[in-house]
């Protein structure tokens, strides 16, 4: 696939998803969904060719790479086959190669485009705002620093403008919305970090929420701003806990680390940070527990004492 090929259909796919955007017909927001999508996609596809070795048919950008003999008996590597990276695989090697891409966004709309197409048949417009807010920012600081190109030249005046303005009216319906922050007597920092970062809509998966009154923040309704519907607080924790914990979960299971969160034993909801000695949505919280032999967090009980994971082990291991 050449150079022009890739490059041109990035442009072409977030050109027609503006203006799908732009139309009145509500059929056509899909559409808009899949296109900008795909085009950010494809502009990471397109630095992955850049960067592939010449000879080596783009292996970057291929899912199928085999080892090949090259002149004087030297091992390199090729691509096979017609199928490209997936979304993961293009993250694993940015990686690799040291790229720097805000994956948080990016993940944020291929999560939209997959839901629109499983699950949504409508999509609330400020949704999609906040969609296309997140694309142009991934989209402008890839393209100025990854590609070396002007992203108005790229994509045309008339695009990029519709991109400002979008952005431009969604951080002030977010600025609106988290302005509730500044006011409120926060039980400890992980919960407010839990709600800045992680709370989303359970119905749109929105941002935009905001609190129907302002009190003890467990007794809080949240009405969002994007599809109107209202959500209590013990809801909206339970799911954003989840989300916030996601990463650390996945060292749990891969190199033995702590649980992040257990069942709170007051509200006995799945929610009680560990580390912090509170419970997400009943906001309870205790001293912390310590290990009985050294003095450390606490991870567990062993015959009615409290013990850290390290000496855990070693007792039951003697067992």
């Amino acid at each position: 696939m050449s150079a022009a090929s890739i490059l041109s259909n990035a442009v072409s796919s977030i050109q027609i998803g503006i203006e799908d955007y732009k139309s009145s017909d509500a059929r056509r927001t899909l559409s808009a969904v899949r296109n900008i999508t795909a085009g950010v996609l494809l502009l990471f596809k397109e630095r992955l060719r850049q960067l592939s070795p010449d000879g080596s048919d783009e292996v970057l950008i291929k899912e199928k790479i085999l080892p090949a003999r090259r002149g004087g008996g030297a091992v390199g590597f090729v691509g096979k086959g017609k199928r490209t990276v997936t979304p993961g695989e293009i993250q694993d090697r940015f990686q690799a190669l040291g790229i720097k891409v805000d994956w948080k966004r990016v993940n944020q709309l291929i999560d939209i485009r997959n839901n629109v197409e499983h699950y949504y048949t409508t999509m609330p417009h400020a949704r999609l705002q906040q969609m296309l807010t997140d694309a142009f920012v991934v989209i402008h600081s890839f393209v100025v620093e990854q590609l070396g190109n002007d992203p108005v030249v790229l994509f045309g005046a008339e695009t990029w403008d519709t991109f400002l303005e979008v952005s431009s009216i969604y951080e002030s319906e977010l600025k609106l919305s988290t302005n509730w922050h500044q006011n409120v007597a926060w039980p400890h920092p992980t919960v407010k970090a839990l709600v800045v970062e992680s709370m989303r809509c359970l119905s749109c998966n929105s941002e935009l929420l905001k609190p129907d009154t302002l009190g003890p923040l467990a007794d809080v309704n949240f009405r969002c701003r994007a599809c109107n519907a209202t959500h209590e607080w013990s809801d909206l924790a339970k799911e954003a806990v989840t989300d916030h914990f996601a990463a650390d979960w996945y060292l749990v299971a891969t190199d033995g680390n702590d649980e992040p969160i257990e069942e709170c034993p007051d509200c006995e909801n799945d929610a009680y940070v560990t580390a912090d000695q509170i419970c997400v949505v009943c906001l309870s919280q205790r001293p912390p527990r310590r290990c009985s032999i050294c003095g450390d967090r606490a991870a567990q009980q062993l015959n009615g004492r409290d013990v850290c994971g390290h000496h855990y082990d070693m007792i039951t291991r003697d067992d």
